[in-house]
């Protein structure tokens, strides 16, 4: 992992303290897609149904905060 991947991980994790996450990497090794998996509670069908997910994936740290924060929106309008 690049030091630009750290940074990008760890701003993540600070920015979204409910969720885990990650990078994968490939069969060979390298780099792969960027995970996030909520690690503070189980949603119900109803939730998921409105399109709260488990876990979302980027192909970049970019495209995964994108995701984040539009599983964060879904969550406020649902309040």
């Amino acid at each position: 992992m690049t030091v630009d991947d750290r940074v990008s991980l760890e701003r993540l994790q600070d920015d979204f303290p409910g969720w885990h996450v990650w990078r994968a990497r490939t069969a060979t090794g390298e780099a792969g897609t960027w995970w996030a998996t909520r690690r503070d509670r189980v949603l119900t069908t109803e939730e998921m149904r409105a399109g709260l997910a488990h876990t979302v994936a980027g192909d970049t740290a970019d495209e995964l905060r994108d995701a984040l924060v539009g599983q964060r929106d879904i969550e406020s309008t649902r309040v």
